[in-house]
């Protein structure tokens, strides 16, 4: 089988939650370049099926999961099964748990803070949804005694 699954065109990971942080935190260390990272459910697949254009950005990415039921279901129906849905938001907050356990220091990783900044519109921590605060706190206590000059 296959690693991934084509689905109208759009060819999705067959990775779940914890694969894909691991890969994430794979890209992360490999500070030579960048890697596009897309979770699509059903209607960003439906996009890219009727966008040729848009369905080459998912294609060319580094990951593309399956967010949503609706994608599993389908990989069942083509006959090459992804066993489960790994959704953005898992994915992200693995990838902060084992980041703060590995001491990857959050500040050092531009585009986190970026997010965060456009989430919330600050640099304040303080302001994360209070189910992200105890990832985040956690994330900023293993950067403390980094040297970030």
């Amino acid at each position: 089988m296959s690693s991934k699954v084509n689905i109208l065109g759009v060819k999705v990971d067959k990775v779940n939650v914890n694969q894909a942080s691991d890969k994430i935190i794979e890209f992360i260390k490999e500070k030579s370049k960048v890697a596009s990272v897309f979770t699509p459910n059903s209607e960003i697949i439906m996009m890219g099926y009727r966008d040729e254009e848009f369905r080459n950005i998912l294609n060319n990415s580094e990951l593309l999961t399956a967010d949503g039921i609706g994608v599993v279901y389908a990989s069942k129906i083509v006959k090459n099964p992804i066993k489960e849905r790994a959704a953005g938001y898992d994915i992200a907050c693995a990838t902060l748990e084992k980041l703060a356990k590995i001491g990857k220091p959050l500040k050092k990783i531009p585009l986190v803070d970026k997010a965060f900044h456009r989430v919330t519109g600050s640099t304040d921590y303080s302001k994360a949804p209070d189910n992200m605060k105890k990832t985040l706190v956690n994330m900023i206590e293993s950067d403390k005694d980094l040297d970030f000059s």
